[in-house]
């Protein structure tokens, strides 16, 4: 009976390696989500920078010819820029954004969305953030522009995905806004975490944070910065300034997905100098690989 006994053994062990080499395969198996992403300050303050209207229409053929499935678009701040914007992307691109009373873009925030690969489920919605600079120093800009983030679930009949686009307070010679910063960043935390777990975000914009701030860590504590890996090989920021020198300020965050499956080639849409020939930023250009994290979770965790 011992021979029989150890061939029993030996048969579970042999199934029990099988079915987790079965498992690892079918989850190998499981292709990422691909797009093509672009996130881009455009500068668009009116009255008080130069060529707004050239420099949009540069920056409008530049995503045209780019072909993203997605576009987060920051500092659209009047609302015949978006409209504009909307009508000569379109039909390739849907516009996503909501009007304030005074007929400008709710946070300078615009999304657009492939048409005929994702559709839109139901109406945007944009949050202000609890915290700003203040009103009074109108200067500044920052406590009259009304920051915070525009968020729309997208699908593709197969895929679900969170959208949110976002700019966050600005730094001043005189004044960083640490804890503003800190403020608007833990409300972008507390809607990722209202998110169900199943379904991946993809978050982007102007963060005004550089990655040597401490507040950074509160920006990869989001989910996985696919910035990280282009700067590791490549010199010079997003955030252009007068005197030749830049900052990097602008990330795509990808959130409840499994980091180790998750990555994103970038290139940067450049500009010479500030406005010439788009924007004071250089805009984001990822192709993404998105691996939601339910997708890599085994029968357990799930």
């Amino acid at each position: 009976m011992a021979p029989a006994k150890s061939f029993s053994r030996a048969a579970i062990a042999a199934s029990l390696g099988f079915l987790a080499i079965a498992a690892t395969a079918s989850a190998d198996a499981i292709a990422p989500i691909q797009l093509k992403v672009i996130s881009w300050n455009l500068h668009g303050v009116p009255f008080v920078t130069k060529d707004k209207p050239g420099r949009f229409e540069r920056a409008r053929k530049k995503i045209a010819e780019l072909k993203p499935d997605l576009v987060f678009l920051q500092e659209v701040w009047v609302g015949t820029d978006s409209d504009r914007l909307a009508h000569l992307l379109a039909p390739e691109l849907d516009p996503i954004f909501l009007l304030t009373p005074s007929n400008r873009p709710a946070g300078g925030l615009v999304i657009f969305v492939r048409s005929g690969r994702w559709h839109t489920e139901g109406v945007p919605e944009f949050q202000e953030f609890g915290a700003s600079g203040p009103i009074w120093k109108f200067w500044e800009g920052d406590g009259l522009g009304g920051k915070g983030f525009l968020t729309i679930y997208i699908n593709d009949g197969t895929h679900r995905i969170r959208l949110i686009d976002t700019h966050v307070q600005s730094q001043y010679p005189r004044e960083e806004y640490e804890q503003v910063r800190a403020s608007q960043l833990a409300d972008l935390r507390a809607a990722i975490d209202k998110t169900g777990p199943d379904v991946p975000i993809l978050l982007a914009g102007d963060f005004n944070t550089t990655p040597a701030e401490r507040l950074y860590t509160a920006i990869t504590s989001l989910g996985v910065d696919l910035t990280a890996t282009f700067r590791q090989t490549h010199e010079g920021g997003t955030a252009l300034n007068d005197d030749d020198t830049s900052d990097w300020v602008d990330y795509i965050i990808a959130a409840h997905c499994d980091p180790a499956r998750t990555k994103s080639e970038l290139k940067l849409i450049t500009n010479k100098t500030v406005d010439d020939p788009y924007s004071d930023h250089q805009g984001l250009n990822a192709t993404v690989s998105l691996m939601p994290a339910s997708a890599s979770a085994g029968p357990a965790e799930r």
